[in-house]
């Protein structure tokens, strides 16, 4: 009888054992899905960082297009930034660079 109960025992703690494996194992996995949403979030930040530096380097190229260059590279400028803040997806910034393109480009010749 002794020899069924211990087998009996040893399959139940073989089996304990499997479950704590597989616990781990998800805990694991889960883990690594945090970690990957976390990676994936930062990531989204990053990239809009990006794309508002973007936008602000136009900015610049456009000052300085409107110092030295013609109306018609005011006019590409303008539609750089605006382009530019689109792409940021920033509303307010690219009604406003949109405004300013299409003063600048009808001042270049380039009616709507």
């Amino acid at each position: 009888m002794a020899p069924r109960i211990i087998g009996t025992a040893v399959l139940l703690l073989v089996a304990a054992c499997s479950e704590v494996e597989e616990a781990q194992r998800r805990n694991e996995q889960a883990e690594v899905k945090r970690i990957m949403r976390e990676a994936e979030k930062e990531g989204d930040r990053m990239m809009k960082d990006i794309e508002k530096e973007v936008a602000r380097d136009a900015e610049e190229q456009y000052r300085i297009a409107k110092k030295s260059g013609s109306p018609m590279d005011v006019c590409i400028q303008a539609k750089s930034v605006s382009a530019g803040w689109l792409q940021a997806k920033h509303e307010a910034n690219y009604a406003k660079w949109k405004k300013i393109e299409k003063a600048d480009c009808k001042a270049a010749g380039f009616d709507e």
